[in-house]
């Protein structure tokens, strides 16, 4: 009775491998995927599971099947983070032509690397940095991404074509609200309407595409999204740090973002002071304006600084004047 159980147990298991190897063959990308292309993008499966204004999980799938050189790109993947956004978990595996496993990715190999762009100064921006180097073609990677969301303005777009020369088999967009939270999308050249159900209580949207041949962008081509299944999305009510906002209306943002910066602009009596030295005697705005342009050009220097809201709150003007310098969010 126990060599049954354990040859039914390998039977079980050798069909599972056989069946997840099959899954990534090769030799099930519909021809019509392949002509034109550099890479198929096999799956695309994009879930954001929003549980209030200001917290959601995010979890994605990547699968890309590499068909020559020019591809290679895709074999690499990598995901910011920083105080808004936290990686809770990384995976990525590689498979032959057969869709068989070759390997899988260890933690140690994934690159923890500062995100910080040109001209920055000090930024809380990081990658973690990963994927694989094979040059036996076609080859499948695959990588799935758990992340932590704390703050909601924005929401992932989504883009069913993600650039030239891309095959793609199956690409979505899967969003998921707690009630009483409502999410705004704006759609270009998607056929239809999202698909719309209810997962225990909650409203789930999605959007999908399959078997989209490669595209080649011409020159002087209008914006990828213009040409190509595009979504964009987000919250109508949401949290940043300690600010709430609405996307209801630009009036409504606009207020949100003047909550960001009010009072930021107050100066400190000491430079209150030094600006009616400045336009004494200056008889037109010109004259004022030139005057205060200069001494700031004497007195600052203009630095980038981002961390945490940075992009959306200036530090205050006092702060700017006792640092001696200008400094851009951006």
């Amino acid at each position: 009775m126990r060599m049954k159980f354990l040859c039914a147990c390998v039977a079980l298991c050798t069909l599972a491998t056989t069946a997840a190897a099959q899954e990534y063959a090769f030799k099930l990308i519909p021809d019509s995927l392949l002509k034109g292309a550099d890479v198929v993008k096999r799956v695309d499966r994009d879930v954001v599971t929003i549980e209030s204004k200001l917290k959601a999980e995010r979890r994605y799938k990547l699968v890309y099947t590499i068909l020559n050189e020019k591809g290679d790109d895709f074999a690499s993947h990598q995901e910011y983070y920083d105080r808004f956004q936290s990686i809770s978990d990384i995976e990525a595996n590689l498979y032959d032509a057969d869709g068989n496993k070759i390997k899988s990715l260890k933690k140690n190999e994934i690159k923890d690397l500062s995100g910080m762009g040109g001209g920055t100064e000090v930024s809380d921006d990081r990658i973690k940095a990963f994927g694989f180097y094979h040059k036996t073609y076609p080859y499948t990677v695959e990588f799935e991404v758990s992340l932590n969301l704390k703050g909601l303005m924005f929401l992932p777009a989504w883009y069913a074509i993600e650039g030239q020369r891309i095959g793609v088999q199956q690409s979505s967009l899967e969003i998921i609200a707690a009630p009483g939270l409502e999410v705004l999308h704006k759609s270009y050249n998607y056929p239809g309407q999202p698909v719309v159900t209810d997962i225990n209580g909650r409203k789930s949207i999605k959007w999908e595409a399959k078997n989209m041949r490669p595209m080649q962008r011409e020159y002087a081509a209008p914006p990828w999204y213009e040409i190509t299944p595009a979504v964009f999305t987000a919250m109508k009510n949401f949290q940043m740090d300690e600010y709430e906002g609405s996307n209801e209306s630009w009036e409504a943002f606009g207020a949100f973002v003047y909550e960001m910066i009010k009072g930021r602009d107050e100066l400190p009596p000491l430079l209150k002071g030094k600006v009616q030295e400045l336009i004494a005697g200056k008889n037109t705005t010109r004259e004022k304006v030139e005057a205060l342009y200069k001494y700031m050009q004497e007195n600052t220097r203009y630095i980038s600084i981002q961390l945490g809201i940075g992009g959306w709150q200036p530090f205050d003007a006092a702060f700017v004047y006792n640092k001696n310098m200008v400094i851009v969010k951006h």
